[in-house]
């Protein structure tokens, strides 16, 4: 990430990370926090079996990873992550070396849930209804869609950094309840609705980027959702939503209602299979 900051900072931009699902999976673990009726456990489970960046956390444990851990092969990867990581007084290691270390803590600490640059909304989950009415009705309360975004972002960020510093502290209601909406991946159902779409086109959002899209969701057969995606350019880097089931793993650039039609990146070649 380093790299990659410094090599925008030299063209006057910036990096801006979002958390989602596989950040809560890991906070779920270090933190022991059940999330979204997943167990601790379970999200360590979960985290392992799509990827093996929890590996990053062995050495701040004391825990040596094998030289060949590179020729081990995924699924011996994959378990060896897992009993490593497993017992609670390594979890407590790793949470007490997080806790001493502020690099870290910058680290991790400045996830945003919600990034907003002029009239598009960047976000790592697709904007399914629970998102983007919870957050019409933090746009309410704080007076406007700047406002609330700041103000989510900033009780993300406290609840979190809080946690990293302090080792035996929990997350707070507030913070289970930003992580239910906007990063769980089990209650993303089907798209906002046409007044939605309506309601954030007045506060200046015209384009939505994000990322995971699970499998289930789609809007065939809802009219209303249908709506909601002609009203926007909904550019999508994961699977493709939106699309026939033969479709869905393939990648999207853009998925664009134009006329009440569908039309998807896969139309313009504009894509690249998983």
């Amino acid at each position: 990430m380093c790299p990659l900051r410094k090599q925008a900072e030299r063209k006057n931009g910036s990096i801006t990370l979002l958390t989602g699902n596989h950040d809560m999976w890991a906070f779920s673990y270090l933190f022991h926090e059940e999330i979204e009726g997943i167990s601790p456990n379970d999200a360590l489970i979960q985290m392992v079996n799509t990827g093996k960046g929890l590996v990053a956390f062995l050495p701040l444990a004391g825990i040596n990873i094998p030289k060949n851990f590179d020729e081990m092969g995924i699924e011996n990867q994959r378990k060896f992550i897992r009993e490593m990581l497993k017992p609670a007084e390594v979890r407590g290691a790793i949470r007490h070396a997080i806790a001493q270390s502020p690099e870290l803590q910058e680290t991790y600490g400045q996830y945003q849930v919600l990034h907003r640059i002029d009239d598009t909304l960047f976000t790592h989950c697709d904007p399914t209804t629970n998102m983007m009415e919870d957050l019409l009705e933090r746009s309410e309360q704080a007076g406007s869609l700047d406002a609330a975004l700041l103000k989510l972002n900033g009780e993300y960020q406290q609840s979190l950094r809080h946690c990293l510093a302090h080792p035996e502290a929990h997350p707070t209601d507030n913070y289970r309840k930003i992580v239910n909406t906007y990063t769980a991946t089990g209650n993303r159902e089907t798209f906002a609705s046409y007044t939605i779409a309506t309601e954030l086109r007045a506060k200046g959002i015209n384009a939505i980027i994000h990322g995971h899209t699970p499998p289930g969701l789609t809007t065939h057969g809802d009219y209303d959702a249908k709506k909601f995606v002609r009203e926007f350019l909904i550019i999508s880097a994961d699977r493709s939503a939106l699309k026939d089931e033969n479709m869905r793993f393939r990648r999207s650039v853009a998925t664009i209602g134009k006329d009440g039609v569908i039309i998807g990146g896969e139309d313009k070649r504009l894509y690249r299979t998983r």
